[in-house]
C-alpha cells in the first residue's frame, strides 16, 4: 500500500515533458538539477529558514520528477542514468535531512538530532531493501513511505514548521517500511526452489 500514485497522470505530465524535450533537456540534466537544487534547499534549512527551504525542496524534487518521463518518450533511457538517478536520489535526501539534522545542532536540539539520524538511516534503508531486492531478481516496491511521500511529508513541514512532527513520522514510517519490504524478500525468496 502506498499513499501516493506512483506517477502523476499523464495529461499532466505530457505537456511539461514535451517542452522540456522541445528545450533539449536531457533526463540526466534534469537529475542533476534536482540534486544541487536539494542541496541549495539543504544550506537554506540549515540556516533555520525552514518555510523557504521546504518550498525549494518542493520545486526541486517535482523538477527531478520528469527525468524518468522525458527519458521514456524520449527514447533516452540508459542503465548509467537510472543509476545516476537513483544515486542522486539518495544523495539530495541526505543533503535534506542533513540540512535539518545541522540545524537541530547549532540549535542545541539533541532530540531532534538524535530522531533526525535514524529517520535517514530508515529512509536509507527503503531504498536499500528494494534495490537489494532487484539484484535478486524481485520487486520489493511495497510499503507506506517510498520517495515521492517521503519529500512530501518533510517539504510540508518545513512550510508549516512542523519539523519534530515530520521527523518522528517519517522515522516511523521508514521503519516500518523498510521490515515491510524484509518480510516480503523473505516470502519472495522463500517461494523459490534453493533458498531457505
Amino acid at each position: 500500500m502506498q499513499l501516493l500514485p506512483k506517477r502523476p497522470p499523464k495529461k499532466l505530465m505530457d505537456p511539461v515533458v514535451d517542452f522540456l524535450i522541445s528545450l533539449g533537456i536531457t533526463p540526466n540534466m534534469l537529475t542533476v538539477c534536482g540534486f544541487f537544487g536539494s542541496v541549495f534547499a539543504a544550506f537554506i534549512i540549515a540556516t533555520g529558514n525552514f518555510f523557504i527551504g521546504g518550498i525549494f525542496v518542493l520545486l526541486f524534487s517535482a523538477i527531478d520528477m520528469f527525468d524518468g518521463a522525458v527519458a521514456r518518450k524520449s527514447e533516452k533511457n540508459s542503465n548509467y542514468g537510472a543509476v545516476l538517478d537513483s544515486t542522486l536520489d539518495r544523495f539530495s535526501e541526505i543533503a535534506i535531512l542533513g540540512g535539518v539534522f545541522m540545524h537541530s545542532i547549532n540549535e542545541n536540539n539533541e532530540p531532534l538530532a538524535i530522531l533526525c539520524f535514524f529517520a535517514l538511516s530508515g529512509s536509507l534503508m527503503v531504498s536499500y531493501i528494494r534495490a537489494r531486492g532487484e539484484g535478486l531478481g524481485i520487486s520489493l516496491n511495497n510499503g507506506f513511505a517510498p520517495r515521492p511521500e517521503r519529500i512530501i511529508i518533510i517539504s510540508v513541514a518545513l512550510i508549516f514548521n512542523w519539523v519534530l512532527y515530520a521527523i518522528i513520522i517519517l522515522l516511523a514510517i521508514t521503519w516500518i517500511t523498510s521490515m515491510q519490504r524484509l518480510f516480503k524478500a523473505r516470502v519472495l525468496l522463500s517461494s523459490k526452489k534453493g533458498n531457505d
